[in-house]
């Protein structure tokens, strides 16, 4: 292990100084042998310094005339190891100057880190991590550390150093179980609140992950409480792996937060955010009934896959609108079998090339239709030109690995697109290396006007896009609301409020629950065009008040008191006031049936019993049977969380 060796040879270069010393001084008491005392210890001492110094007082050649002179064993052997102490003394000389100056060095880097900074470590040492460093802006306020097992060169330690990172170099997963907590500790794993696993092998990261103690009083390294542990992983497979390794304490009491973090979910991410799903009809007059979601992906490799899922739970706007997807990819077959494995086939169903949702599942259509063409044939551009001539795209996505095919298809498809009766299709292009490329298309005007591109991976690797603190946050106020909201019968009385923390609550919860949380989280910036739309179409000049009337003190529906949410009367008189009021009614269908969809997309299916181990959930029906289910139609209320969490806002004390 490095660390081990680097203390080992720190130790052996002490020895060696030490026994140079000795011999030096050996050299000395028989080189001054006839000298006074008091002079004599001093010229052994002075030669013994000097010899550190690179100039010893008794040179190499004073020493073999000596030696000759008083012929002997003894000053034989002390001449000859003393020839070698010369060499070897000024070498410790050196590597000290060298430990002491890199120590000054790092005190004056780390000296520019606030006392109470942010720590936070990041195990591994890549292009993406580099992508990272690059992107980050130097702040005092904030201490990274980086744990890598491979050797950084001088010069990468010392430009890193400069820029205030802490290098630590040591491979922890080769460490004796007795070095663990030392070299946690030493890279500030005592004291972050934020841990990054960014080896480009998932499998390592996962092993990493292990080291750290599950929960409290379990086996492993204890981190702070409330630290937070972001793990990169492409690989589906190991993502459920990970995840089951997290959920499968009975036990509530995590030891930290776990998220999982791949790098084309950050690039879609910063996609849909820049671009939204919804953009193509921002400008138009369609009812949102009408906001069909119509979407074309070139590629299917890991961005295809992730623009596909983040779709599904973007794409609904309203209750009958559809989603529609195509997907072209001259591999599709193999991609899509492996892909289609997280569907569950009691959810979907597969006609020819086409997957779609049940609708027994969920209301709306959902399609995911796939094409087995070469994109560089004519019979892709006619395929294209007939169904957006059938059904207008309203956003594409050209993630093709080759270059030149993918600029040649976002230039193809603007031609087709290119239609001043209708809205702009939005283009997403995906161009990995070619900076100048990624340039001009961006300056052109003209051939380019309408296709953005998608940022590469070294744009998006940040630590605020990687830690997602803001969606984050989001999704523990939603799973804090949801799991404290109180909505009472006539009658029913309020339970004890639960005074945990909404961090609390959230390292309670599995891990299906938080990516259900935030996946409400992103679809929020939607929610509130949504809410904006349904209030034009129905003549509702002010949403805020229309909430109030719904929800507020004296409200339709149900009225607050400040603490709890009470049902004016029973649940039939709720739905039927609810079916009453067209704007709640499509706010509560339209939520639900996003619920369902992203649901429907982890592999879940509906059942007479929910088991979550099995992912079967009773509600996953469409709301007319919900509304007719017994215990299904108690939890429509839930589904206007967004209303309630609008009017809280609005009513903050």
């Amino acid at each position: 292990m490095k660390e081990k060796t680097k203390f080992l040879t720190n130790k052996f270069l002490l020895i060696l100084a030490i026994i140079s010393f000795i011999i030096a001084s050996l050299e000395g008491i028989l080189y001054y042998m006839n000298e006074d005392l008091f002079f004599r210890i001093l010229l052994v001492l002075n030669n013994s310094v000097n010899a550190f110094a690179f100039k010893p007082s008794i040179t190499l050649k004073d020493a073999i005339v000596h030696m000759n002179e008083n012929y002997d064993i003894l000053h034989s052997v002390v001449c000859h190891v003393y020839g070698i102490a010369v060499i070897t003394a000024p070498y410790c000389t050196i590597a000290v100057v060298y430990k002491v100056l890199e120590k000054m060095l790092r005190f004056v880097f780390n000296f520019r880190h606030n006392k109470n900074c942010e720590h936070i470590i990041i195990f591994g040492y890549n292009d993406s991590v580099k992508a990272i460093i690059k992107n980050h802006l130097p702040d005092k306020n904030m201490c990274i550390h980086i744990v890598a097992p491979d050797t950084f060169s001088d010069e990468e330690r010392y430009n890193l150093s400069r820029n205030g990172y802490i290098v630590h170099n040591f491979d922890i997963l080769m460490a004796d179980e007795s070095e663990v907590k030392f070299l946690l500790d030493k890279a500030g794993a005592d004291k972050t609140r934020d841990i990054i696993l960014f080896d480009d092998n998932p499998i390592n990261n996962f092993s990493i992950l292990q080291i750290f103690c599950l929960r409290r009083g379990g086996r492993g390294y204890l981190l702070r409480n409330g630290t937070k542990i972001t793990c990169r992983c492409e690989e589906d497979s190991i993502s459920e792996l990970i995840s089951d390794y997290y959920n499968i304490s009975k036990e509530e009491n995590y030891g930290y937060d776990l998220e999982l973090v791949s790098i084309p979910e950050l690039q879609i991410r910063k996609m849909f955010s820049d671009v939204p799903l919804y953009s193509y009809y921002l400008n138009g007059k369609e009812k949102l009934s009408s906001w069909n979601t119509h979407m074309l992906i070139l590629g299917f490799g890991s961005i295809g896959q992730q623009a596909l899922l983040q779709a599904i739970n973007l794409g609904v706007v309203h209750n009958d609108n559809s989603v529609t997807v195509d997907i072209f990819d001259k591999d599709i077959d193999n991609k899509m079998e492996s892909f289609a494995n997280r569907f569950n086939f009691d959810t979907f169903e597969s006609q020819g090339n086409s997957y779609r949702l049940k609708s027994s599942a969920a209301d709306g259509k959902l399609t995911i239709n796939c094409h087995k063409i070469n994109v560089k044939f004519r019979e892709f551009i006619e395929t294209i030109r007939r169904k957006n001539f059938a059904e207008p795209y309203t956003y594409a996505v050209v993630a093709i690995d080759n270059v030149n095919t993918s600029v040649n298809c976002a230039m193809r498809l603007a031609n087709i697109f290119d239609n001043n009766e209708s809205p702009s299709t939005p283009i997403i292009l995906r161009i990995n290396s070619d900076k100048r490329l990624a340039k001009y298309i961006r300056n052109n005007n003209q051939t380019f006007s309408d296709v953005r591109l998608l940022e590469d991976k070294s744009i998006v690797l940040s630590i605020d896009m990687i830690l997602n603190k803001e969606i984050n946050q989001k999704a523990k106020s939603f799973h804090s609301f949801y799991s404290n909201i109180q909505i009472l019968s006539k009658g029913e009385e309020a339970g004890k409020k639960n005074n945990e923390s909404p961090d609390a609550l959230w390292n309670k919860s599995s891990m299906f629950k938080r990516d259900s949380s935030k996946a409400l989280a992103e679809h929020e910036k939607t929610k509130q065009i949504i809410f904006s739309q349904t209030a034009s179409e129905l003549g509702i000049s002010n949403i805020d008040a229309k909430i109030d009337e719904l929800i507020g003190k004296n409200g339709i529906l149900m009225n607050y008191d400040g603490y709890s949410w009470h049902l004016n009367e029973d649940d039939d008189t709720f739905l039927r006031n609810l079916k009453n009021d067209s704007f709640a009614y499509h706010i509560a269908m339209m939520e639900h049936r996003r619920w369902c969809y992203f649901v429907a997309s982890q592999g879940w299916k509906n059942g007479i019993k929910r088991d979550d181990k099995r992912k079967i959930h009773t509600c996953l029906v469409p709301f007319s049977q919900l509304i007719n289910d017994p215990s299904g139609r108690k939890t429509i209320k839930y589904d206007l969380m967004s209303l309630m969490a609008r009017y809280l806002e609005n009513h903050q004390p």
